[in-house]
Order: C-alpha cells, then sequence, then structure tokens
C-alpha cells in the first residue's frame, strides 16, 4: 500500500488555508519532490515554479500560482 512520506491532510489544509485567504495571488512554498508531485496532481488549476535548488533536507522553494492570475 502507498504511503506517502508527508502528512497528506495536514498539506491540504495547509495549502487551502493558504490559498482560501488570497486565492489569486502567488504565494511560496517549500516542498519536497514528493509534496510538490501531489499539490501537481491534486491540483490541476495551479503552476508551480521552482525558485531555488532542492537544498539538504531534501527541498525546494516553489512559486505557486493559480493559472490565469494576472502574475
Amino acid at each position: 500500500m502507498y504511503q506517502p512520506s508527508f502528512d497528506e491532510l495536514e498539506l491540504n489544509c495547509f495549502f487551502s488555508r493558504t490559498f482560501g485567504e488570497d486565492v489569486f495571488s502567488p504565494h511560496e512554498m517549500r516542498l519536497s519532490p514528493e509534496e510538490a508531485r501531489y499539490l501537481r496532481s491534486h491540483y490541476s488549476h495551479i503552476r508551480l515554479t521552482p525558485l531555488s535548488p532542492w537544498d539538504g533536507l531534501g527541498k525546494a522553494w516553489f512559486k505557486i500560482c493559480p493559472e490565469g492570475a494576472a502574475v
């Protein structure tokens, strides 16, 4: 059985809360490759743009922007 290395519920709650406050503005989040894949597959209306290389903990900063937002 697939077991993600992160808490899906926690990531969904944080992501929903962040975009619930201001859905049309880009945000920055530090994500693992698995978290980035998860967001891309579950939120097809967003664009993730890497802002940094992967760090020693295996995470990178991403700009997350709703598709169609003027940025």
